[in-house]
């Protein structure tokens, strides 16, 4: 909680040392059936592989309780952790339901609604509460759209305004709901955030892309997020991909979202600089 306070208090260096003790904190206060991911900057997620019953809400309330009475020292700073939860539980009963990953965002969601600190359950009445039914619904069809293959991409012109002419395309992806009505990329983007799926979609994006403009000697740009560079896949992706449909690297831009330019981390700047240079 409050991780735009730390930073603006003490700095990204600072920050980055809590981040780190805090995470190290979490993993050696976890049982053997437990792994820790760190998913983004303020963001860990805990699976729990055949837990003992009632065990997920217990290390919850563990871990609140291990913070609250343990501080975190960075240089001259001691600061005390708070951590909003949401929990999902894999009951197997719906084939159709939200993916675990989702519903567990979901009830974090409601825990900062709620006043943070909290833990809170994902109940499936969440997804019928206002803020949550439409963001449920997105993420429905995205995970189908995705599935099936058949995320829109939408290739825009950029025109020269002496000339007339088109000198590149930007290419944007597009969601259309079962009516056909296209789903704004906001609204769409915020449920790919809520269920993990924003690098299948940039994925996709770039094999449709890069089919549509093969052999050919077009510019185009796509949007790139920052979870792109935190699985750390492009180098290598896009590697593949311009040799497959024979596309000149030098025509291609990645436009990085502003959200990367204040994370200050050194590996994806290392990323950044190699696709430059590619």
């Amino acid at each position: 909680d409050n991780i735009s306070i730390l930073n603006t208090t003490y700095g990204s260096e600072i920050l980055e040392i809590i981040l780190k003790e805090s995470a190290q904190h979490l993993n050696d206060n976890l049982p053997s059936n437990a792994v820790l991911y760190h998913i983004n900057i303020h963001d860990f997620t805990i699976i729990l592989r055949n837990p003992s019953q009632d065990q997920e809400t217990l290390l919850a309330s563990q871990i609140k309780s291990y913070f609250e009475q343990t501080p975190i020292y960075t240089q001259d700073t001691k600061n005390h952790i708070s951590f909003s939860m949401g929990i999902a539980i894999n009951t197997r009963t719906d084939a159709n339901a939200l993916n675990m990953f989702a519903q567990a965002n979901i009830a974090l969601l409601e825990a900062q609604r709620q006043g943070k600190s909290l833990i809170i359950i994902y109940e499936t009445s969440m997804s019928d509460f206002d803020t949550y039914k439409e963001m449920a619904k997105n993420i429905s069809i995205l995970q189908k759209d995705l599935e099936e293959e058949s995320l829109t991409p939408y290739y825009q012109p950029i025109v020269d305004t002496h000339t007339k002419k088109i000198f590149k395309y930007e290419v944007l992806a597009r969601i259309k709901s079962a009516t056909g009505k296209s789903i704004s990329p906001y609204e769409f983007m915020e449920a790919a955030e809520i269920s993990g799926l924003q690098t299948a979609i940039t994925k996709q994006i770039i094999q449709k892309s890069f089919k549509y403009f093969e052999n050919t000697d077009t510019n185009f740009s796509i949007n790139i997020t920052k979870y792109d560079f935190i699985e750390n896949y492009l180098q290598e992706f896009l590697k593949i991909k311009t040799k497959k449909h024979n596309i000149d690297p030098g025509n291609v831009t990645l436009e990085i979202l502003e959200d990367i330019a204040i994370e200050n981390n050194q590996e994806i700047v290392e990323q950044i600089n190699h696709l430059a240079s590619l």
